[in-house]
């Protein structure tokens, strides 16, 4: 029909386009532009035209996957703490063996008793360790065994370092409130040593093992569970030094000692 009224093709196109397909509107749309506004009023519409019809564009594509998770690690084994960087392995294992945490509470003699492991079967009568103190070094007193259950704590959460600083503090606080010929200076004797072990000080902590020794023998004799516990002590000390002749004579001295001791005496 428009091309019979003598519209090209491509303005009957866009005037249906303009028009919304009805041929009546798109008759008045073309008689409506002038000859010399048609072809302008043409190109308008197709271009709208084209715009509409065009397909929309594509959806973006969708994100990448993440990356693959790492593998959690795997839960901590309870017991003694996996050492940290630093720390003596061998030394650690030989503590895990021969003692591991114990619950805070007052040590069986030495820092073997502290760390738990089994006790050494007490003596027929043993020497009991007197830690009364004057009033005026009460609070140092107390201080002390405060000191020692934050060194538990320490040790237990695998905090070696730290445990090792508050075991020196203990130690000069025990030294200037005891003295340095009792008991209870041995007990932190073996703590920093057990600690300086930790580290593969061996050195100084077989020092301070043999110290603390030689004040519980001359105190509480050869057969006294603190005696005994510190001897153990050196064991599991030659054990992480790999010198396995002195750990296997010093474990037989202490099965020695025991058997001595739980039959009434007080060892050789």
């Amino acid at each position: 029909m428009l091309s019979s009224m003598g519209f090209s093709e491509e303005q009957a196109v866009a005037a249906l386009a303009a028009a919304g397909g009805s041929l009546e509107a798109a008759a008045d749309w073309l008689m409506s532009h002038s000859d010399s506004s048609l072809d302008a009023a043409v190109a308008a519409a197709l271009r709208d035209f084209a715009a509409r019809s065009a397909p929309p564009p594509p959806p973006p594509p969708p994100p990448p996957p993440p990356p693959p998770r790492a593998n959690p690690p795997p839960p901590p084994v309870r017991g003694l703490p996996s050492p940290a960087p630093g720390v003596n392995a061998a030394a650690v294992e030989s503590l895990r063996r021969f003692g591991g945490p114990a619950p805070a509470r007052k040590p069986a003699g030495g820092l073997f008793g502290l760390f738990g492991g089994a006790a050494a079967p007490a003596a027929k009568g043993p020497v009991q360790v007197d830690t009364s103190l004057p009033r005026h070094l009460e609070a140092q007193g107390a201080e002390v065994h405060q000191l020692g259950a934050r060194v538990r704590e320490l040790f237990a959460g695998g905090q070696f370092g730290d445990a090792l600083g508050v075991a020196e503090r203990r130690l000069d606080l025990c030294r200037r409130t005891y003295g340095s010929e009792h008991a209870m200076y041995a007990t932190c004797l073996n703590d920093v040593a057990t600690f300086e072990q930790v580290f593969a000080r061996y050195d100084r902590a077989e020092a301070l093992f043999e110290e603390a020794s030689k004040i519980q023998k001359k105190l509480l004799g050869q057969g006294h569970p603190h005696t005994i516990a510190t001897l153990q002590n050196l064991a599991a000390l030659y054990t992480a030094k790999g010198d396995a002749p002195k750990a296997e004579a010093m474990q037989l001295l202490v099965q020695a000692l025991q058997l001595s001791s739980s039959g009434g005496g007080d060892g050789p």
